[in-house]
């Protein structure tokens, strides 16, 4: 039995739903072949940046770890990706321990996600792009 790796590059919701998508294609249509599925992510968690506004409202966290999305079935690594040798179909990432480290693959789905801008100081304003910056939001109406 021919195994082959899809690696998905990015936790946010087009990675999860590209995983998704895989799982449920390839169950369909397995023709005898196996499915190695790797998700690689920056953080172990996908960033909900859509519920951000709740932290501060002393709601639930934005933060959902990949591992209650993907109990089985998909090797999670935490990592940045550093190349990719299209060539020879090869990734090259570096891990949270900064090793940087070499997988082959069959298929290659990027879904790197969005990068929010942060508003010039001058402007005023707060940008709500992250956990710390909704914790420090969510200080600043409790005192």
């Amino acid at each position: 039995m021919k195994e082959i790796t899809c690696i998905v590059i990015g936790g946010g919701y087009a990675g999860i739903n590209a995983v998704k998508a895989l799982q449920q294609a390839f169950a369909n249509k397995a023709n005898g072949k196996s499915l190695r599925l790797i998700l690689i992510n920056k953080e172990p968690h996908h960033f909900r940046k859509v519920l951000l506004f709740k932290p501060p409202a002393g709601e639930a966290d934005s933060a959902l770890p990949l591992t209650s999305l993907f109990p089985e079935g998909v090797q999670l690594l935490q990592g940045t990706v550093t190349a990719n040798e299209g060539k020879v179909r090869s990734l090259i990432y570096m891990d949270t321990s900064g090793n940087q480290l070499t997988l082959s693959y069959d298929v290659l789905v990027v879904a790197a996600g969005s990068i929010i801008r942060q508003a010039a100081p001058e402007q005023g304003g707060i940008a709500l792009n992250s956990l710390e910056v909704a914790a420090s939001i969510r200080e600043s109406m409790v005192k």
